[in-house]
């Protein structure tokens, strides 16, 4: 049996986030048994955890013998247990400490299942306590962020055809909170193929697709109506509105699919780049800083100025 060895980076941030996603594609189809080698991981986002779970799920739904190496010694295992990573993916590890309430310190794996997307995801509402720093489910800052990260997990259960990932966590010395979603289905581009979407061309790059859908007022599926009361079943809303509380509060914003990947910080202007080898699914990656958010009720005003965009300013795109 052919096997891979994946030497895993140290740290991955939102910077070389492409790098880790490029190593991981790049082996999608390759040898039979692949061993993920943990030695040198130090620090990764959510976001790179969240992706590694979904494609290790997805190699090993498709026959593939996936293993890890020196992860025991690793410097982010106690963390990885944590969170359940390594439980996610059927691997049970004696685990020498005990276990505490998190609250909004991090958000442990959960999985998205495609389907239906509900209203109130319960998933949506956890990760925006961990967004907004406070258990409280009745706080504005909570229930905005779990609005638009509700939004934003509808992509997942409704337009993958896959096993989703999520995950968050706090950052307390720079008041940083991340959330990270990934999965590793049919990616942007295909989704609005196979929904039939105006918006699809056969030439359509996995850029352009990229691009099209960070405009506001844009899903794969907005020109259905299934929704209980005549309306689109996504309204293609949560990515312009969190774009808009991360721009106003200097975080940061990334998102890949297919071979395209748009990365901002704040309100600086977008860069976008492409991967060598074509990533199954999409990765969405989050970063508010608390620190900086000093008037919310100011942000949340601005973001429903997104919100209640006309459908005759759909073509403006918030990311530009």
């Amino acid at each position: 049996m052919s096997q891979s060895v994946l030497r895993l980076p140290s740290k991955v941030f939102e910077s070389n986030l492409p790098k880790l996603l490029d190593l991981l594609s790049s082996h999608d189809g390759t040898d039979n048994k692949v061993v993920l080698d943990f030695c040198s991981v130090d620090y990764w986002i959510p976001a790179a955890v969240v992706f590694t779970c979904a494609i290790v799920d997805r190699w090993v739904k498709r026959g593939r013998v996936v293993s890890f190496t020196n992860h025991l010694s690793s410097d982010a295992c106690r963390y990885l247990q944590r969170i359940d990573f390594f439980e996610q993916l059927g691997f049970i590890l004696p685990e020498p400490f005990e276990r505490h309430d998190p609250r909004t310190a991090f958000f442990e794996i959960q999985r998205v299942e495609p389907g239906v997307a509900r209203l109130k995801d319960p998933l949506a509402g956890r990760l925006a306590a961990c967004l907004a720093g406070t258990t409280d489910m009745q706080d504005e800052a909570v229930l905005f962020s779990e609005f638009s990260l509700g939004e934003v997990m509808a992509n997942s259960q409704q337009h993958a055809n896959a096993t989703g990932f999520v995950s968050g966590q706090y950052v307390h010395s720079r008041s940083w909170s991340r959330i990270g979603i990934a999965d590793c289905g049919v990616g942007i581009r295909e989704s609005f193929r196979l929904a039939g979407s105006p918006h699809f061309r056969e030439d359509m790059s996995h850029a352009q697709a990229l691009q099209k859908a960070l405009e506001p007022w844009v899903s794969s599926k907005n020109h259905l109506r299934t929704g209980p009361y005549g309306e689109p079943p996504n309204r293609g809303m949560g990515l312009s509105m969190i774009g808009h509380m991360l721009a106003a509060s200097g975080g940061e914003f990334f998102i890949c699919s297919g071979d395209a990947w748009v990365h901002r910080r704040g309100s600086a202007p977008a860069t976008a780049g492409s991967l060598r080898h074509e990533m199954p699914g999409t990765v969405v990656s989050l970063l508010f800083d608390r620190g900086q958010i000093s008037d919310f009720r100011g942000l949340v005003v601005e973001a429903n100025r997104a919100l209640n965009l006309t459908e005759e300013r759909s073509g403006e795109n918030l990311f530009e």
